[in-house]
Order: C-alpha cells, then structure tokens, then sequence
C-alpha cells in the first residue's frame, strides 16, 4: 500500500504544482527557408558570454511562412534569454565573409543592430508558472 501511495503522491505533485510556463518564440524576418534555425536559451550571463546555452533547440525551417515561424515550448520558471542563429547550410556553425557573418542571427526581444552580441540583461524576459509568453525575435542578416 505505501509504495502505491508515494507513486500517486509523486505524480499528482509533479503535474499539479508544475512550475513552468508557456513559451511562443515569434521569429520574424526569416530570408529563407533553407536549414535550420539553432536556438540557444541562457539562465545568466556567464552561459551567454561563454556560448553555453542552457536548453539548445534545432528547428527546420520547414514551418517559415511569409518569412515568420512560432517555435513553441515549455520553460521552467525563471529568467532567460534567448540567441538565435539562422543556419542557412545546416552546418552548425555561424559562417562568416571577409569579416562580417552571411547568416542571420536574433536575439529575444531586441532588434541589435551593433557588431557584437549585445548585454545580456537587454534580451531577459521572466517566465512565471502556469502562464504562457511570447518572445520576438526579429532576424538580422548582414
């Protein structure tokens, strides 16, 4: 009988307390659909600076439609910020001109227009339980 109890205990406090939220990452000036669109999510700064994101997701661009997609996910509760990269040849890798990157990069809620990734406090959005978000990502290509 206890190992029944604590099994039910477990999942009706696992899904009845959830602490996370919705997420809706609206991206919008996507220049093509070729590739993929790498997603990389950072608790803090340090993650970002680094380049090791948290949560890496990889989405076909196959959902682009008039040069937008939905990326759609679950976040625990926290605060985040989110670095897109429009990998056009699917390579993994951010390539790069004589100096200047020829793929697209984003980041949430900011449209950068400088050369080098902007602070991160500037791209954080607060994800609360049981609600759901929307982040927009407006791309950037050089």
């Amino acid at each position: 009988m206890k190992p029944l109890f604590f099994t039910l205990f477990f999942f009706i406090s696992f899904f009845s307390f959830s602490q996370s939220g919705n997420l809706s990452i609206h991206i919008s000036q996507i220049r093509n659909n070729k590739g993929t669109i790498r997603i990389g999510i950072y608790q803090n700064e340090k993650q970002y600076k680094t380049d090791q994101a948290f949560i890496k997701k990889i989405v076909k661009k196959t959902g682009v439609i008039n040069s937008t997609m939905i990326v759609e996910m679950s976040l625990d509760e926290g605060v985040y910020g989110i670095a897109l990269m429009d990998d056009e040849n699917d390579n993994g890798k951010m390539d790069y001109g004589l100096i200047l990157p020829t793929e697209g990069f984003g980041f949430s809620n900011i449209y950068h227009e400088g050369f080098s990734k902007p602070d991160y406090h500037k791209l954080t959005f607060k994800i609360e339980p049981q609600k759901s978000h929307k982040v927009y990502v407006k791309m950037r290509y050089m």
